[in-house]
């Protein structure tokens, strides 16, 4: 380096440090280069937020050091080189982050999606095409996992949404499931059930 360089790593301006050996562009941290000439070298900084050099994205961890944030979006990843298994990422610049978004269909549920049971999903199963938990429905779900989704109605649990639930799909025993929808029938008559046990019915 020349007197008055406090980072030059040979670029020429071209990556790390500006034209006139200053300081570095965004994005980026200068260190002394121990092996020898340049007197620098100059990385990007993954998870500041500024997609640099080689990176193609990038999110900011560093005012929002969150677990979530870390283990997902492309922080997985060395040097923010690609973005983490079932996220894809859009945009960025040395003054912007990137657009990370999950995949949705992936089986790979994370906080942005309300359920993802995979592949083959359809309509009519709890978790929708569009990865948003269906009415009547449950899901279950852990960062990275396929979500698990059932009935509401049927499941023996009985919740203030329904009249009664008695454990099955059943029709005709004095809770109905036709719809999902967990109906005293005509009839009959269910008590007992409670959000830990199922109700009886009789007629």
């Amino acid at each position: 380096m020349w007197g008055g360089e406090s980072c030059d790593d040979g670029s020429l301006d071209t990556f790390g440090a500006n034209s006139s050996c200053t300081g570095v562009h965004p994005g980026f941290y200068c260190e002394e280069n121990t092996a020898g000439f340049p007197a620098n070298r100059t990385f990007t900084i993954c998870g500041d937020g500024l997609v640099a050099g080689f990176e193609t994205c990038d999110v900011d961890i560093l005012s929002d050091p969150s677990t979530f944030k870390i283990e997902t979006y492309c922080l997985l990843q060395p040097d923010c080189v690609s973005w983490s298994s079932g996220w894809t990422c859009l945009g960025g610049s040395p003054t912007t982050e990137s657009d990370c978004v999950p995949i949705c269909g992936d089986g790979r549920w994370f906080e942005d999606e309300e359920c993802d049971d995979g592949p083959s999903m359809v309509d009519g199963d709890g978790c929708s095409i569009s990865c948003h938990i269906e009415d009547k429905f449950d899901c279950w779900s852990e960062i990275g996992g396929t979500s698990s989704c059932w009935k509401k109605c049927g499941n023996g649990y009985w919740t203030d949404s329904e009249e009664c639930d008695d454990g099955n799909d059943m029709n005709g025993d004095g809770c109905s499931s036709e719809f999902h929808d967990c109906t005293v029938e005509d009839y009959f008559e269910c008590y007992g059930g409670t959000n830990e046990t199922a109700d009886v019915c009789e007629s």
